[in-house]
């Protein structure tokens, strides 16, 4: 899970000493920290979307459109 996010950073042309960091503002922020480790393909459905809301909110974008983001999430956001 982390590396996808380091990897859609480095997309995001992030500044690299900037990469770590804020890779982990956005993981504790939707409390995903504890599978930063996982294969994606091993996580839970709600784990799966709250790696795609961490995908969105990489490099702070100024405006994220989402369609209902949360459904099937225990806590909404």
């Amino acid at each position: 899970m982390e590396e996808n996010l380091i990897f859609m950073a480095k997309i995001r042309n992030m500044d690299e000493s900037c990469i770590d960091s804020e890779v982990q503002r956005v993981m504790q922020k939707l409390e995903i920290v504890p599978y930063q480790k996982n294969i994606v393909c091993n996580l839970t459905q709600e784990q799966r979307k709250r790696l795609c809301i961490a995908v969105a909110l990489i490099n702070n974008p100024q405006v994220i459109i989402m369609d209902e983001p949360t459904s099937g999430m225990e806590l909404c956001l």
